[in-house]
């Protein structure tokens, strides 16, 4: 009887060890495909991209520049003040 108790006890751990492993392995798995996702989202462009984009960029932000206002801290030039009104 104490045999038979023994052998379904190692059983049971058995099981539940192969059980364990099993989930610890998805949740790696899916921990890596997390953070691949991740970098693929925030990579920069590969060269190519970079070469065929770069015109586009170009043109892109001359006319950001030009409809900005932005010209320094507070829409000041440097060095200068505010006149009141």
């Amino acid at each position: 009887m104490w045999e038979l108790d023994k052998q379904n006890y190692d059983e049971e751990e058995k099981r539940l060890k192969e059980r364990i492993n099993k989930i610890n392995k998805d949740n790696s798995s899916y921990l890596m495909n997390q953070m691949a996702h991740k970098n693929r989202a925030s990579a920069k462009m590969n060269n190519l991209e970079m070469a065929i984009n770069k015109p586009l960029l170009r043109e892109v932000n001359q006319k950001l520049k030009t409809f900005s206002n932005y010209e320094g801290v507070g829409s000041l030039r440097s060095g200068q003040q505010q006149e009141e009104i």
